[in-house]
């Protein structure tokens, strides 16, 4: 089976890759970042999301596509423009792109931030979604672009709403919680929790993730019904 990887160099997209690799899964990796390391057997492609042209080649042949290509959320506050191109357009890009070549399915990353204000908790796929940022309004946008594809042109989609993943190549300048208490804590020897510390947070270890893509691939699970919260 020939999976196309795009946003592969971010530290989700690597262990995704090694997880599909060991899999010996047929891998077509992109970013438009190098990636830091060479991954015996795996191709990689320099690709800007929103060029179709490149897109469509990444794409062609491919049965599944992995889509973790995106403009972060930190971005999104001041380059909204940029940010909704990129993660808007460069969505569309490789939708149409999966609908040209026959794709099987495409598996988006989407945010949990889409939620906005939580009501209740556990926050359930039910749960209404009023984004609070260009970010999360961008995502949500590509959810619904999604079911209304599957609806117009038959294209099958997966969905996972991630949430504080963590993992091996995971930088403190990604923003991330855990990194950024570990640099800390190696650094400082100490970190500052605000507020009354009665916060919570779920977290997602990035193998696990790695391992719902590989079901995901495998099996026949579809649909707007279908997301995954994580």
């Amino acid at each position: 089976m020939k999976i196309a990887i795009f946003g592969a160099s971010g530290f989700i997209g690597r262990n995704v890759v090694e997880a599909l690799k060991e899999a010996k899964m047929d891998i077509v990796a992109s970013d438009i970042k190098g990636m830091d390391i060479e991954i015996e057997g795996v191709d990689f492609v320099k690709v800007d999301i929103l060029d179709y042209g490149e897109v469509s080649k990444v794409v062609k042949g491919s049965e599944v596509v992995i889509h973790l290509a995106a403009s972060p959320l930190s971005v999104s506050l001041e380059k909204l423009g940029m940010n909704a191109r990129i993660n808007v357009e460069g969505t569309l890009n490789i939708m149409d792109a999966a609908r040209e070549h026959s794709v099987d399915k495409i598996i988006f990353s989407s945010a949990s931030s889409l939620v906005g204000e939580v009501k209740y908790n556990p926050v359930d796929e039910e749960h209404p979604c009023k984004p609070k940022t260009p970010y999360a309004v961008a995502k949500y946008a590509c959810e619904h672009y999604l079911r209304v594809y599957q609806e117009l042109y038959g294209l099958n989609y997966l969905i996972f709403r991630f949430f504080n993943i963590y993992s091996p190549w995971q930088y403190p300048e990604s923003g991330g919680l855990i990194p950024m208490v570990y640099k800390k804590l190696t650094t400082e020897g100490s970190f500052n929790v605000f507020g009354d510390g009665s916060q919570t947070r779920d977290f997602v270890y990035v193998g696990d993730v790695a391992e719902f893509y590989l079901k995901a691939i495998r099996k026949d699970i579809k649909g707007f019904s279908n997301q995954l919260f994580l």
